[in-house]
């Protein structure tokens, strides 16, 4: 599927719908942030929220208890303060947390207009998902996304492989949380055709796949 009919799928589905929120959700590394830049908008038609700004200030060193799987993503906040404002029509404002310092560092305002991507891993989780209007599972291999990871800037990651803890985070939350069967469309990220033209989609719960 070429990556303008993706495009043009979800401004045709979008029509006058003021905001039209997207919910990009997927492992991490697979390729999300890339996406929403190769569907070529124009940038004063979309926001962006990143699942980044909404960790906890005290994370998990590790998460191998069922319990605390996702528990570092606070997704309480990113309802309380992006989605529900946003739905009833009000601009949403919230700080940021920085993933390094895990600390506050600034305030931002999203402004309930045009597309709003909401981009992020366990963003299409149970409790958030009827705030979406479309919803993007992005999937890749490990060693796509490992590949991927390096080229960010992370050099080692537990002896060149993805770590223990997201693993089990990953396959948790796709058993439990299903959000590859309650997305709209899911690209495989993985493909040798996931390029600057093409996002190869291997299924799509709503849409014809062209």
């Amino acid at each position: 599927m070429r990556n303008k009919d993706i495009t043009a799928l979800i401004l045709s589905l979008k029509q006058d719908k003021e905001p039209f929120m997207v919910c990009i959700d997927g492992p991490d590394f697979p390729g999300k942030t890339e996406f929403i830049g190769r569907l070529s908008l124009p940038s004063d038609e979309y926001q962006v929220v990143n699942f980044k700004d909404f960790f906890t200030t005290e994370l998990f060193s590790r998460r191998t208890d069922i319990k605390q799987i996702g528990a570092s993503f606070n997704w309480t906040r990113l309802r309380d303060e992006i989605l529900i404002p946003l739905k009833n029509s009000e601009t949403a404002t919230y700080n940021k947390v920085n993933s390094k310092t895990k600390k506050i560092h600034t305030t931002h305002k999203i402004h309930p207009k045009g597309l709003i991507f909401i981009e992020g891993t366990y963003t299409n989780r149970i409790e958030l998902r009827s705030y979406y209007d479309f919803k993007i599972f992005i999937s890749a291999d490990t060693e796509t996304r490992l590949g991927r990871r390096f080229k960010t800037g992370f050099k080692r990651i537990n002896n060149c492989r993805l770590s223990d803890e997201n693993l089990i985070e990953d396959k948790y939350f796709i058993s439990e949380h299903k959000p590859l069967e309650n997305s709209d469309i899911v690209i495989n990220a993985s493909s040798d055709d996931f390029n600057e033209n093409t996002m190869p989609v291997y299924f799509s719960n709503k849409y014809k796949i062209q």
